[in-house]
């Protein structure tokens, strides 16, 4: 038994031995896990800091066209400083290379930007003028068509006009139709000025003679009827 059984201390220096190699394998482990999260840390840093950078640079994308092209101007005046030698000049890449294409990208930023606010501002404004230009064709294209209608007009027609042009008088309230004038109001020589939400009587709705009518009656004021034998307001039917 003594001969097939190892003594005790080389008993003792084994396991001193595995202990010593389960130890260098398990710092080795831990060195390497160490060093893969150092690494992990390290890109993720990088990542972050990376993407705040791009968020800086995009965030200048929103500011307004003078504020680019001040800061354009302020670092042209910048640079300007460093090639008279005002300034001490740098070598920096960052200098040498990175201020003129900052100068370029902010300068390209802000002219573009200030040449889509002048764009929208010219749109805006012929737009505004086609539309003025088109409600000035549409008033003396329904003017025509009032002077045309004037021979046509009933007596009705008539003694209403005059007795408004006679009395200076633009409005004036009738039934809801309009009375005699329901066939004026239908071809918008006579408008309406009620509002919704307020009640008004049988014979008390609003109406009035538009202000581009109103002129053409005035202009053409001989051909209605400035006498009237009935005192009756002429706008309003027989049976009222």
């Amino acid at each position: 038994m003594t001969g097939l059984s190892p003594s005790l201390p080389d008993a003792a220096h084994c396991t001193n031995g595995s202990n010593v190699r389960a130890t260098q394998i398990a710092l080795s482990h831990v060195a390497a896990c160490g060093g893969q999260q150092g690494k992990a840390n390290v890109k993720n840093a990088q990542a972050s800091g990376g993407s705040e950078l791009d968020s800086g640079w995009l965030a200048i994308l929103k500011a307004s066209a003078w504020q680019l092209l001040g800061l354009s101007f302020g670092l042209s005046v910048f640079q300007l400083l460093l090639w008279t030698e005002i300034l001490p000049p740098s070598a920096s890449p960052f200098v040498v290379y990175g201020l003129p294409l900052a100068v370029l990208i902010t300068a390209g930023l802000g002219l573009a930007s200030l040449i889509e606010q002048v764009a929208k501002w010219a749109t805006a404004a012929l737009k505004k003028q086609r539309e003025a230009r088109e409600q000035d064709r549409r008033i003396e294209e329904h003017q025509r068509k009032f002077v045309e209608h004037i021979p046509y007009m009933t007596v009705s027609e008539l003694e209403i006009y005059g007795y408004l042009l006679t009395h200076s008088q633009k409005s004036f309230t009738a039934e809801m139709d309009g009375g005699h004038a329901a066939s004026l109001y239908k071809r918008r020589f006579i408008q309406s000025d009620a509002q919704n939400g307020h009640s008004y009587g049988p014979y008390e709705f609003p109406f009035s003679v538009p202000d581009h009518i109103w002129s053409v009656l005035e202009e053409n004021r001989d051909q209605f009827l400035s006498e009237f034998k009935d005192t009756k307001l002429p706008w309003f039917r027989r049976r009222f």
